[in-house]
C-alpha cells in the first residue's frame, strides 16, 4: 500500500485535548491510533513486519521512519496547494484553527501523521508534532519553500495543459512554461515533478512522449492518436499566464458571452437558482468535452 491509497482509505480519530499553548509530542499523536491504524501506517511506511509489533514498538518504527528527512520531502513536495498552505500555516502559527471553506482540507496529512487534531476548550485546531515541525525546519533552512514554490509552478502548468488540451508534448509544455517565465524549465528538471504526482495520481499520465489527461487510460489510450491527427499542424491557443495557469482547476472554463447568455437564460427564464444554473452550466461543459451527443 502507498501512502496515497493509506491516506485515502483510512479513517479520522479523534482530537488530543490539550491545554492552551501546549506543544503536541509526535509520541502523544500516535498514541490516539489504534493498533490497525498503526499497523496500516507502517505499511505504508515500508516498516518491516508490522503485523509483529505491539503497540509501543510500533509508534516508535512509525515516528522514525515518518521523521526522515528524504520521506518527509517527497511527501511535503507532492502536497497539493491548499494541503501545503494548511500544513505552512500551521507549522508557523503552532496551532491553526481551519476555516469552513478549508474543511476538506488536511485529511491527508492527518492520516499520514504530519498534522494533528487537538482539542483545547472544546474547539478543535490542527497542530504540527514538535518532530515533525523541527525536521521541517530544517528543510525550510535549506531552501526547501522556494523549491517546493517552483515544483508546484511546474505541476501547475502540467495539469492546466492536460485540463485545457488533453494532450501535449513534453517539448511544448516546457515551450510555452518557458515563455512565460523568466527562470526557464529543462526536460531534466519537469520529469521528476511529473513522475512524483503521477505516482500519486494527480489527474495526468504519460503516454510516449506526450503528456495526457488520465481519462484517456479508460480505453488504454486509443483516442489519444485520433486527437493528435484532429490536432494536426493547427496553432495552439494559449492564454496569458494568468488565464492559462486557471486550467489547472478541472473544473474551470473561460467565461464567454455565451455561457454568460445561458447562465441568464437559466436563471431568468428557467427560474434556476444561480447555484443550480451554474451546476448545469458545468454539466453542459463537461458533456461538450466529452463530445456527447446532444440527443
Amino acid at each position: 500500500m502507498t501512502s496515497k491509497q493509506y491516506a485515502a482509505s483510512s479513517g479520522q480519530r479523534g482530537a488530543v485535548a490539550v491545554h492552551a499553548g501546549e506543544n503536541i509530542s509526535l509520541k502523544e499523536a500516535l498514541e490516539q491510533w489504534t493498533v490497525t491504524e498503526l499497523r496500516s501506517l507502517a505499511s505504508a511506511y515500508s516498516v518491516k513486519a508490522p503485523s509483529k509489533l505491539r503497540k509501543e514498538p510500533l509508534i516508535d518504527a512509525v515516528a522514525s521512519a515518518l521523521l526522515e528527512r528524504d520521506r518527509m520531502r517527497e511527501v511535503l513536495l507532492a502536497l497539493e496547494p491548499e494541503d501545503w498552505g494548511l500544513f505552512h500555516r500551521t507549522e508557523e502559527a503552532g496551532t491553526y484553527r481551519p476555516k469552513q471553506s478549508e474543511g476538506g482540507c488536511g485529511l491527508a496529512l492527518q492520516r499520514l501523521g504530519y498534522l494533528c487534531r487537538i482539542r483545547d476548550g472544546g474547539k478543535e485546531s490542527y497542530t504540527v508534532p514538535e518532530e515533525v515541525r523541527a525536521v521541517y525546519r530544517e528543510l525550510a533552512a535549506e531552501g526547501f519553500c522556494t523549491r517546493k514554490e517552483r515544483a508546484d509552478l511546474i505541476h501547475a502548468y502540467a495539469m492546466a495543459a492536460v485540463n485545457l488540451y488533453g494532450v501535449i508534448s513534453q517539448e511544448d509544455l516546457i515551450r510555452i512554461f518557458n515563455s512565460q517565465n523568466g527562470k526557464k524549465l529543462t526536460d531534466e528538471e519537469m520529469y521528476p515533478i511529473l513522475i512524483r504526482h503521477i505516482l500519486l495520481e494527480c489527474g495526468y499520465v504519460l503516454w510516449e512522449e506526450y503528456l495526457v489527461n488520465d481519462a484517456f487510460e479508460d480505453n488504454d489510450f486509443r483516442d489519444v492518436p485520433d486527437l493528435l491527427n484532429r490536432i494536426g499542424d493547427k496553432p495552439r491557443y494559449v492564454p496569458e499566464k494568468a488565464e492559462f495557469l486557471k486550467y489547472a482547476d478541472p473544473g474551470y472554463y473561460e467565461p464567454t458571452a455565451a455561457t454568460a447568455r445561458m447562465e441568464h437564460y437559466l436563471t431568468e427564464e428557467a427560474g434556476l437558482d444561480r447555484a443550480v444554473a451554474w451546476e448545469v452550466l458545468d454539466d453542459l461543459h463537461y458533456a461538450i468535452v466529452l463530445e456527447a451527443s446532444p440527443i
